[in-house]
């Protein structure tokens, strides 16, 4: 285990309690240089795990609600890349890629473009079709609180599908959902 004591270079470091670092290191435990966060009801926890750089996210109960991690532009799945080189960005240059990993959701992946003017961050399904494109805020990349009306609703309508972004709209709730290879959008309103 690592120290994670609070970082003087980090504002908002805190030690969190310990029954937040256990169930962290629970799940974990190859974790190094964890700094510690609170945002938004959540542990934010900014570590290193097989030399990629993470952060997770766990409620003020020590469950895990989300995991995003950086990897390499190798690492992006083809499809993704290939559906990047045929957007409208195509000219951009990709600067990051992630992952994001939510609790009852499927893994979505992220890439961070630019260009000579401005930046911009598209979500994609592990088969590259684009789920949204916005523009960057941290805010975006944070857990999902799913709500039961939109479990119920996934439970009947898609059962073998998964869940991958919600968007408040006018009109309800967007969802993204994934059935097989195939992203479904679907606004509900309950």
């Amino acid at each position: 285990m690592s120290c994670d004591t609070p970082d003087n270079n980090h504002p908002g470091a805190i030690e969190p309690p310990n029954v937040i670092r256990d169930a962290f290191y629970a799940i974990y435990p190859e974790a190094k240089s964890a700094i510690w966060t609170v945002d938004n009801n959540y542990y934010v926890i900014h570590f290193t795990l097989d030399e990629q750089k993470n952060i997770a996210w766990l409620t003020h109960l020590g469950v895990w609600a989300m995991l995003k991690t950086e990897i390499l532009l190798a690492q992006v799945p083809t499809a993704i890349l290939i559906a990047f080189q045929k957007g409208e960005q195509a000219d951009w240059i990709i600067t990051q890629a992630y992952t994001l990993q939510r609790a009852g959701m499927g893994m979505v992946y992220k890439l961070r473009a630019t260009n000579e003017r401005q930046e911009t961050d598209l979500y994609y399904t592990l088969y590259g079709e684009l789920i949204r494109q916005e523009a960057p805020t941290e805010s975006i990349d944070q857990p999902i609180v799913i709500p039961k009306a939109v479990t119920s609703f996934m439970e009947v309508y898609y059962p073998q599908a998964e869940l991958l972004d919600i968007q408040t709209t006018t009109s309800g709730l967007q969802l993204a959902i994934l059935e097989d290879t195939i992203l479904s959008f679907v606004v509900v309103s309950f």
